[in-house]
């Protein structure tokens, strides 16, 4: 009886996906936050969302919303109207990676936003572990 449970729980464990059984390797990347006059310019915009597989859109757009301001953004960088600290600043990046980059279930970064038209909601499904959960829609406050 034991060995048919060894037997089925290394096929399980062979059956996982190649992510899942990796170590961590994800760390969260250092945003650069300048203040220039009125305005909070996050430098490496378009570097940082690409490190979390998400779109600098998107990570713009939160932004925006997050702080309440508006202001004009590239592949490369954001200039926010207002001055914002960078410590401000960086807590909400870790905001949007914790709600919209990692996995709940296996804190693992290999996730996707998905649309789902039917419900009309967002989710985020993982790769490593097949965990899907609603997440809000990122919108621009107005």
């Amino acid at each position: 009886m034991e060995e048919e449970y060894t037997a089925m729980l290394e096929k399980a464990y062979e059956e996982l996906p190649a992510t899942l059984k990796e170590k961590p390797r994800f760390k969260i990347p250092e945003i650069e936050v300048r203040i220039q006059g009125k305005q909070t310019i996050i430098a490496n915009l378009g570097e940082v969302a690409k490190e979390i597989n998400r779109s600098h859109v998107a990570l713009a757009k939160y932004f925006f919303a997050e702080l309440g301001t508006s202001g004009e953004f590239n592949e490369q960088r954001a200039i926010l109207k207002g001055q914002f600290k960078p410590d401000i600043i960086k807590n909400k990046f870790n905001a949007f990676v914790k709600e919209y980059v990692l996995c709940r279930e296996c804190n693992r970064p290999d996730t996707q936003i998905v649309h789902d038209k039917e419900k009309r909601m967002d989710f985020l499904k993982c790769e490593a572990c097949g965990a899907r959960y609603a997440v809000r829609e990122i919108k621009i406050k107005r």
